[in-house]
């Protein structure tokens, strides 16, 4: 482990720590000097590149069903998030690791706003998204076959858990049906 001066492809200077043998530092050593960003290039690089790309909603299938059995979709904000960061933790949006498969056809950040919802709310947070300002963002054709694919995987695993837990889901809806829906109380007021 050594720290190293380096000068970036942008001109400016920098101390990096490096670890690893001496040919792997000099070789990292020239690659920031051939194509690295300091700190503060990169953050306006990706300023830039967010503006361009705009504010965007997108999702994917997600890789679990939810405790009650539900496919469940991960919707994620990408793009210029930063104006509308208040919008959109209003909407119950986190900011947390986002997984790369997630971004896979969108810049892959390693964090953004994060919501997992059943599939059968996907539309109702679209149109909520879109009351802020986010555009649908675009998927590729492979990309829309992979999670087409995804989504009969997780129907097949439905049907599966519905099958382990039919008593189970049974007396959840006898117990329901037997509640009422709201105490009497708080329907007069």
């Amino acid at each position: 482990m050594a720290k190293y001066n380096v000068t970036y492809s942008c001109g400016h200077e920098g101390t990096v720590q490096l670890f690893g043998k001496a040919d792997a530092r000099d070789r990292k050593i020239k690659y920031y000097e051939e194509y690295g960003l300091c700190s503060e290039c990169y953050k306006k690089q990706k300023q830039e590149e967010n503006a361009k790309l705009g504010f965007l909603i997108g999702g994917s299938v997600a890789d679990t069903l939810s405790e009650k059995g539900e496919i469940q979709i991960c919707l994620f904000f990408a793009g210029d998030t930063l104006p509308y960061k208040e919008e959109i933790k209003a909407l119950g949006y986190r900011w947390t690791a986002v997984d790369a498969s997630q971004m896979a056809y969108m810049h892959k950040p390693d964090m953004g706003w994060v919501k997992v919802v059943p599939y059968e709310h996907l539309e109702e947070e679209k149109e909520k998204a879109f009351a802020i300002g986010a555009k649908e963002a675009e998927i590729s054709d492979r990309e829309l076959a992979n999670q087409k694919e995804r989504y009969q995987e997780m129907l097949s695993e439905q049907k599966l858990f519905r099958k382990r837990n039919k008593k189970k889901l049974e007396a959840q809806k006898q117990l329901a049906d037997l509640l009422p829906e709201k105490p009497e109380c708080i329907r007069d007021g």
